[in-house]
């Protein structure tokens, strides 16, 4: 290639630097090689097609896109010009370079005097670029084909001889014209014509050529016309701009703020939702400057970030705010990231921000109950602590914690607990699988603090679970009662202490009652007249009932809780066994539902009880009758305790009972009186009294 003379080739670097001209080339820029070395493609290019030639350049070292075919240069000599060109990519030793080939057209080759008349382009640069040319003499309409144009159009060279109207049928009446046209003023006026035309070959394909009519310098009878195939670059060109126009309406509808920039950060593109939010329009991204829409408490860092990523080539991800239109500072999560070409090269940077203000506001607002409730729990005078499943401390770890069991915070932060020994591995794990399947626990524990001091805790653990239900940290409040536990078995050894002697007046009382009843018993049997013996029997039967309930009392373990079913179940038989005389049967129906009462009431209760019982054994019951029966019933309900006693006897006038032989009613009046309880007293068909007072929740703590 660098020896021929009818081909002008160059070759460049990706900068567009000149690394080799042959002559021709040479010649047709007007440089020598030494001086072609030093310049570059622009500097030959007109200055206002330097922003097309660099839009054309990046596309086609980015995206192998032909560049435009025909450009208007400076020569060496100071001449403009229009070249053709057609280029390629070739990489050697792993470099990539662009091997350009170029036609001058102005400075037409000089047409052949023989009789062959080649046609002007070699057919070794058609062949390489995909293209063709026809030369047609006005005057004699002779019309000759290249090899290039017959393969344009998919036949054999030579396989039709060419005519003007043979070439016009694969043409639209549009382009037909516009060539025919071109043709005819090229030779009246020798201005040169270019179009993109399409053409239908007979095959139904469609091709887009792009044709460059001009008048041979030499013979102005002859029009030479270059015809190059671009329909790759127009097919590619469009699915760029349906790409582009994809690419456009998404950025233009989604949520997000989106804008391209060139190499220095100066942006190209912004996105509708970005315009709107900034408050400003295309036009005023000629004068634009980032800085003016950073927070100032920001801004001197993105100063430095942004010169950091431009230096480094790298990718930015930040969180920080820009100005909006009204001056109000909005969060936004940023990407930027840069565009490489070949050469690593960054070319453009794309930026993507989404507006994250009310997730930062949460997210702050969270951060501060966070840091109240990380405050109030520094502060709480109960040890608190995180750890995970395996018991290794988290990043919780309070100044009560660290009073209480001795480590600093910085001991344990992801660590086993320290205070769970070896041996109590075990226990520790038991616990935190309980507290995983049921989402809290709380236990009394023995540990160790960091002197050795043993511990008494109650421990409470509380898990957190993630959404999956996955336990991410368990929360542990020590609370410790060492103090209260030594307390507590004081007190309780003082209580059975004072149970023992409690228990024992009780049974120094009864002793001391049953050796009254003794002597009674005693009295009873010397005296000779009746009515004493039987005042003396009563008197023994009322001691005996008081007796009976510090028996209860001191043979008991619970002071609390007495049977007193038992109870009266044994008086009943007591006063009955004393009182009756020969065979009389007595039924007894007893429905104590009340298990305990206050001592304070019991005995009261166990007197009158005796009483009335005495009283029924005394008039109720006989031998002639068969259907003798005595009922007794204690229950509570709604707060009160009811006592209903009947009997079974014929019943009696109140009216007729005198001082004398009322005083076991006078004894009665005075116990209800005492117990505050209210009564209801029949005493037809047999006799029966209900009773209704209120259970006594203070006093002695013995009851019955």
């Amino acid at each position: 290639m660098s020896d021929s003379n009818k081909i002008a080739a160059a070759i460049l670097d990706t900068e567009m630097n000149f690394i080799f001209g042959n002559p021709s080339m040479c010649s047709r820029l007007g440089y020598k090689l030494n001086e072609l070395k030093k310049i570059t493609v622009f500097d030959i290019l007109r200055f206002e097609d330097h922003i097309r030639a660099n839009h054309a350049i990046d596309r086609f070292l980015k995206l192998g896109i032909q560049p435009e075919v025909t450009w208007r240069v400076v020569t060496g000599y100071g001449h403009s010009t229009q070249i053709t060109i057609q280029a390629s990519k070739e990489c050697v030793n792993g470099k990539e370079y662009i091997v350009v080939i170029a036609l001058d057209n102005t400075l037409k080759l000089k047409t052949d005097n023989s009789e062959q008349n080649e046609p002007v382009i070699p057919e070794l640069a058609e062949e390489f670029n995909h293209r063709g040319s026809f030369d047609v003499n006005i005057l004699t309409k002779e019309l000759r084909w290249s090899k290039g144009m017959y393969l344009m159009l998919d036949m054999e060279p030579g396989e039709v001889a060419p005519s003007f109207n043979f070439q016009k049928r694969y043409l639209r009446p549009i382009d037909a014209d516009f060539l025919e046209n071109a043709i005819y003023d090229c030779y009246e006026t020798g201005n040169e014509h270019e179009q993109l035309i399409n053409v239908t070959l007979n095959n139904g394909t469609k091709k887009y050529l792009n044709i460059i009519i001009a008048r041979n310098e030499f013979d102005h009878d002859w029009i030479h016309g270059i015809v190059i195939d671009q329909t790759l670059t127009v097919f590619n060109q469009k699915r760029i701009r349906q790409s582009e126009q994809k690419y456009r309406l998404l950025t233009e509808t989604i949520p997000h703020m989106i804008w391209t920039s060139d190499p220095d950060g100066k942006p190209t593109y912004i996105n509708h939702y970005g315009l709107n939010f900034f408050g400003v329009s295309n036009d005023d991204l000629m004068n634009w400057n980032w800085f003016d829409y950073y927070h100032p408490d920001e801004s001197e860092y993105l100063k430095s970030r942004s010169k950091e990523i431009v230096a480094d080539k790298t990718t930015l991800f930040h969180t920080h705010r820009f100005k909006r239109f009204d001056d109000e500072f909005i969060w936004f999560q940023v990407t930027i990231f840069p565009d490489f070409n070949s050469n690593n090269e960054v070319t453009s940077w794309t930026g993507i921000a989404t507006d994250i203000h009310q997730l930062k506001i949460a997210e702050e607002d969270i951060q501060y109950a966070n840091e109240r409730i990380r405050a109030l729990i520094n502060a709480s005078p109960v040890p608190i602590y995180s750890i995970d499943l395996a018991g290794n401390v988290k990043d919780l770890w309070n100044p009560a914690a660290e009073r209480l069991l001795g480590w600093s915070r910085d001991e344990v932060i992801g660590k086993p607990l320290p205070h769970v020994a070896s041996s109590d591995r075990a226990e520790f794990r038991r616990i935190a699988k309980l507290t995983k399947e049921k989402g809290q626990i709380n236990r009394i524990l023995k540990r160790r603090n960091k002197k050795g001091k043993l511990l008494t805790l109650d421990v409470t653990g509380g898990a957190l679970f993630d959404e999956n239900g996955e336990v991410t940290e368990i929360f542990v409040t020590l609370i410790d009662i060492t103090r209260s536990e030594l307390n507590k078995r004081k007190l309780e050894k003082s209580l059975r202490e004072k149970e023992t002697l409690l228990q024992e007046v009780h049974h120094r009382v009864k002793n001391n009652l049953s050796i009254i009843v003794s002597l009674i018993q005693l009295q009873s049997m010397n005296t000779k007249d009746l009515t004493d013996t039987y005042n003396l029997s009563e008197i023994e039967n009322r001691i005996r009932s008081i007796a009976m309930v510090h028996e209860l009392l001191y043979k008991t373990n619970d002071f609390s809780n007495v049977n007193l079913s038992k109870y009266y179940r044994k008086l009943i038989k007591s006063i009955i066994g004393s009182s009756l005389e020969g065979d009389i049967t007595v039924e007894r129906v007893l429905d104590i539902q009340l298990s305990a009462i206050n001592i304070n009431q019991a005995i009261p209760l166990g007197l009158l009880l005796n009483e009335v019982i005495t009283n029924s054994a005394k008039y109720a019951f006989s031998k002639d009758r068969s259907d003798n029966q005595l009922y007794l019933a204690i229950k509570e309900a709604d707060g009160y305790i009811n006592v209903i006693y009947k009997d079974s006897g014929p019943g009696f006038d109140p009216e007729k009972i005198n001082d004398k032989s009322g005083i076991g009613h006078q004894i009665i009046n005075a116990l209800i009186e005492q117990l505050e309880a209210t009564k209801e007293i029949n005493t037809q068909d047999g006799f029966s009294m209900e009773l209704r007072f209120k259970p006594r929740k203070k006093g002695p703590s013995a009851t019955i």
